[in-house]
C-alpha cells in the first residue's frame, strides 16, 4: 500500500470511533522509516503496525500491508486489542482475555 492509502483507512477508522481514540497515529511507508535500519525484514520479520501505550500513538507501515483488508485487520489488532483492553479494569481484562484463551482451544464450546 501506498502511505496515501494506508492514511485514509486510519482516518477512516478512526472517524468511526468519533475522536474517542485518543492516540497519535503514524504512517510511514517502511518499517524501518518507523523503527530504524536495523528493523528490517530479514532480522525483525515484516512489521505491519504496532501500538505504543507508553507515548499513545499506534504506527502502520505502508509497504508491509498488502491491501486495506490488511490495514484494517492490523488497526483492529493494535488498537482495539491493545489499547482496548487496557481501558479494562485488571480483573475484567483477565476475564477477556480467559475467554478469549479458552475459545482458541474450544473450552467454551456446549
Amino acid at each position: 500500500m501506498s502511505v496515501e492509502e494506508a492514511q485514509q483507512v486510519v482516518d477512516e477508522f478512526l472517524e468511526d470511533y468519533n475522536g474517542h481514540i485518543p492516540l497519535d497515529a503514524i504512517v510511514k511507508e517502511t518499517q524501518e522509516d518507523l523503527y530504524g535500519p536495523e528493523a528490517t525484514y530479514e532480522k525483525a520479520g515484516r512489521i505491519m503496525g504496532a501500538y505504543h501505550g507508553g507515548v499513545g500513538a499506534f504506527t502502520l507501515a505502508a509497504r508491509s500491508l498488502r491491501n486495506t483488508a490488511e490495514a484494517k485487520k492490523t488497526l483492529r489488532h493494535e488498537v482495539l486489542g491493545h489499547y482496548g483492553l487496557n481501558t479494562f479494569k485488571p480483573a475484567d481484562k483477565k476475564a477477556i482475555l480467559d475467554e478469549i484463551i479458552a475459545s482458541r482451544h474450544g473450552d467454551n464450546i456446549q
